[in-house]
């Protein structure tokens, strides 16, 4: 297998079949390819994209990239979206919605025994449909492997068993407790956040913030344990949110039957 860097260019490139735009990440090889497969590279690289730098006027010139196309998310990272719907008068209802879809999707990949070891709102992205995808999985490792690489990830948001090279899944939900925050919070600015962001990685949330999100607020307190072994797991926490939020349509439809 040939290695390539592990972070590469991402552009936008024309999708010649279907006429629509994709992103496109370049990686450049740490080693130069064999010949069969530069071959079969460049042909791809023919197909795939349209005005390549690796096509010449009169040739192909054979370099040791690869191009993955991957799926365009029209409405930008989750940061973007905090920034434009945070005055909506439905704005925690719909950061809920958000966060549920991400702990879907960290629910399926810690199924599959992995830990992305660095989820932040800038590695995830909603569709033009609004659909939240994880992206970023450059770091992704398996829990199988023991010891762990130190210091993977962002730095704001790593938990702090992620300094040594023995962690588990857990890492995950302490980051994704600090994301739930950033959601529900919705710092206007970066002076804003630096203000209290280590309390809050140590598990201490503003007072304005506890009165607010009552429900939320244990749990976020639990995901941000330091003993990784208190912390819940993503199944656990959809579980809990899908019971309030069952007893909370008991609740209003016990008012409104009263009210008539």
């Amino acid at each position: 297998m040939t290695p390539f860097a592990s972070r590469g260019t991402a552009t936008r490139s024309p999708h010649t079949p279907s006429q629509s735009t994709s992103p496109a990440k370049r990686l450049r090889a740490a080693a130069p390819f064999p010949a069969r497969r530069r071959l079969r590279t460049s042909r791809f690289l023919l197909r795939s994209t349209a005005g390549c730098a690796l096509l010449s006027k009169n040739s192909v010139v054979p370099v040791p990239c690869l191009f993955i196309q991957m799926e365009l998310c029209e409405q930008g990272p989750l940061e973007k979206w905090i920034e434009n719907n945070r005055q909506n008068q439905n704005y925690h209802e719909m950061a809920q919605d958000k966060f549920s879809q991400v702990l879907k999707g960290v629910r399926y990949i810690h199924s599959k025994n992995l830990i992305h070891r660095d989820l932040k709102p800038q590695n995830i992205f909603l569709s033009h449909e609004g659909k939240i995808k994880i992206g970023d999985f450059g770091l992704v490792t398996s829990v199988t492997y023991d010891p762990l690489t130190k210091n993977r990830g962002t730095q704001s948001y790593m938990a702090p068993e992620q300094s040594g090279d023995r962690y588990g899944k857990e890492v995950d939900i302490y980051a994704l407790g600090l994301i739930w925050f950033e959601i529900l919070s919705a710092l206007v600015s970066h002076h804003e956040k630096n203000r209290v962001w280590q309390d809050v990685r140590d598990g201490e949330l503003p007072s304005d913030f506890t009165k607010q999100f009552k429900i939320q607020v244990p749990i976020i307190k639990k995901m941000l344990s330091k003993d990784p072994s208190k912390r819940f797991s993503a199944s656990v926490i959809l579980d809990i949110l899908s019971v309030d939020k069952d007893k909370s349509v008991d609740k209003d439809n016990s008012h409104k039957a009263y009210s008539h």
